[in-house]
């Protein structure tokens, strides 16, 4: 595995290299090394990161061998060079901060908002007719019973 220190306080791990060995129709092929990349698995120092369910790693170059390799549960952490016993710290996970849910909970809200904003508006447009209010005459008085 590759982990490269990134600017300022974190790491990335650029891929790893793997090793194997096929057989096809009965014959032995030779064995073979790829590289495999991938450029999800980032941390700030001193954390691991872990993923249920990352990206596959991938080989850049697809024309000699295609291969993808996942890695369910992955939880790596890169001690770095001023480490001496390397520990697993606080896991930095893989989750989107916005997932489905989040972003139409949001546009809900949104859509919820402007129509408040349109009904409020018109409600508050409304003005009543006073062309017959004469203050200078008879008021209207509503007469109250109690029975």
């Amino acid at each position: 595995m590759e982990f490269k220190k990134k600017w300022g306080n974190s790491w990335r791990m650029s891929g790893f290299n793997v090793t194997f060995t096929a057989k096809v129709n009965s014959v032995d092929l030779p064995e073979k090394t790829l590289r495999l990349h991938t450029n999800d698995v980032v941390a700030p120092m001193n954390m691991s990161f872990q993923c249920q369910d990352p990206d596959p790693f991938a080989t850049r170059n697809p024309k000699e061998y295609d291969m993808s390799v996942s890695l369910i549960g992955l939880q790596v952490q890169w001690s770095g060079s001023e480490s001496k016993v390397p520990s697993v710290g606080e896991a930095e996970t893989c989750s989107l901060f916005m997932t489905v849910p989040i972003l139409s909970g949001l546009f809900i809200t949104l859509i919820f908002a402007i129509i408040m904003w349109w009904a409020l508006s018109n409600i508050m447009s409304i003005t009543t007719i006073d062309q017959f209010d004469d203050p200078k005459g008879k008021t209207i008085t509503v007469p109250q019973t109690s029975e």
